[in-house]
């Protein structure tokens, strides 16, 4: 009988490690399946489930586009490495300026869409001034003193739209007013790049 039982316990710890090691490596693909390579924020299918959650609830929300200001200047001043850089670097700081249950995923390409949950337009204007006030204080790898800059667009749920397809159609059209605008003053300071030099410290 005590030979059975500690046959049965053995058999049972083994089980037990066992789904604790099939646990594991399911969330770990769950995981990558969900992630960008390069950036290590969220992909977009993760951001459309986020972004449906919210709806169905109707909770208050702000979705965020944010574009890197003239990368193709960069890639081609600089090489595609620096490119990656200034991407990997809008990244990290927008992983840094928002709370845990907000979302940051790569869009495709240079963009990125954010989702702020709980915020109305002043809670995301602090959020985008602080993300730019960071990506100030950075420069690029391999680069001579430049930093990143961007255009963002903001849209508020229920206010400049109550589905993804209007949400991000409005952020993407307030990014487009901002870009215009960095254009205007790039042409004045920086020959027309959207990439920033950085101040002697």
């Amino acid at each position: 009988f005590m030979a059975r039982f500690a046959l049965y316990g053995v058999t049972a710890a083994v089980l037990g490690s066992f789904a604790e090691a099939h646990y594991s490596v399911q969330s770990s693909l769950r995981a990558l399946a969900s992630t960008d390579p390069l950036t290590k924020v969220s992909n977009v299918t993760l951001f459309y489930e986020e972004l449906g959650l919210l709806e169905s609830r109707g909770s208050e929300f702000a979705v965020l586009v944010v574009d890197v200001d003239d990368l193709k200047g960069l890639n081609d001043r600089y090489g595609h490495q620096a490119g990656s850089a200034a991407i990997q670097s809008v990244a990290r700081t927008l992983r840094r300026v928002v709370r845990g249950n907000d979302c940051v995923a790569r869009f495709g390409g240079d963009e990125f869409v954010v989702i702020l949950t709980d915020a109305d337009r002043a809670g995301a204007q602090i959020v985008v001034n602080r993300m730019r006030e960071m990506l100030a204080a950075e420069t690029i790898p391999g680069t001579p003193g430049v930093t990143v800059k961007v255009s963002v667009g903001v849209a508020l749920y229920g206010e400049d739209g109550t589905t993804s397809e209007e949400l991000l159609g409005a952020a993407d059209r307030a990014m487009y007013v901002d870009k215009r605008a960095h254009k205007v003053v790039g042409l004045d300071r920086s020959r027309g790049l959207g990439i920033g030099a950085a101040t002697a410290r």
